[in-house]
């Protein structure tokens, strides 16, 4: 009968009651919050994984685009939001290119207006190329090349767009297309360039808004090495690969 009187007033106290209820959460809480978090470990329990903690890309200093003009830090913000990689605008008109034996300039943005055209070694050379503009007029054009580079003898337009196709000793041809920054970009880009000496972050978007992919690439390439275990590198440099290929 007194133990009975003991469990009885434990129920008639509301203060003895809380405490009891306290005592029984985190007798059961604290194992199963702590089993929650263990990095690698599912709850025994409830089988659910372990839940992500902290900031997946901690170090990374966003706050700095927020610097640039208006227009590319907006287009920086979409670029970084994106799950997926999109066409830049400035390439939204180029073709497809023609096979993939060319490695540059391929569907992308150049920021020389006297640039060095490569290829692979898709077929026996040696090779015959070819430079159009826009209209379809030949710009420049050589024969018998060894090599599998060759530097324009002639500068281009800022702002124009050009073709070019690479023929083999076989008669089997690659082409490609890509654009000629103007020079209000160029000046843009320069100036982001001082202002954002080691911001591979930066840089990156900003060559990406251009069109500049094999710059891009690069930058986001430097920017994964920095922040090996980040998500947002490794979303951009996947995006900004899968746009060239």
């Amino acid at each position: 009968m007194r133990q009975e009187n003991k469990f009885s007033d434990i129920f008639k106290s509301p203060m003895t009651l809380g405490m009891l209820v306290l005592g029984i959460a985190l007798v059961l809480g604290v194992p199963y919050w702590a089993l929650q978090t263990l990095p690698g470990i599912n709850n025994p329990v409830t089988g659910e994984a372990p839940v992500p903690q902290g900031d997946p890309n901690a170090g990374i200093n966003f706050q700095e685009l927020g610097t640039l003009p208006d227009e590319l830090a907006q287009s920086a913000a979409v670029i970084l939001s994106q799950e997926e990689g999109v066409m830049p605008e400035p390439l939204l008109g180029l073709p497809e290119p023609g096979g993939f034996g060319l490695v540059y300039p391929v569907r992308e943005t150049i920021d020389t207006i006297q640039p060095a055209l490569s290829w692979t070694l898709f077929a026996p050379g040696p090779y015959k190329i070819v430079l159009k503009d826009k209209a379809g007029d030949i710009v420049a054009s050589a024969q018998n090349i060894p090599n599998i580079a060759w530097v324009l003898p002639k500068k281009l337009n800022p702002g124009g767009t050009y073709s070019w196709q690479v023929t083999a000793a076989n008669n089997e041809s690659q082409d490609a297309a890509f654009v000629v920054m103007s020079t209000e970009d160029v000046a843009e880009l320069q100036r982001a360039r001082k202002d954002f000496p080691q911001s591979h972050l930066a840089l990156g978007l900003l060559a990406e808004h251009f069109g500049l992919l094999s710059t891009a690439e690069r930058e986001y390439q430097a920017l994964a090495r920095e922040f090996p275990n980040a998500e947002a590198p490794a979303r951009l440099l996947a995006n900004v690969t899968a746009l060239r290929d």
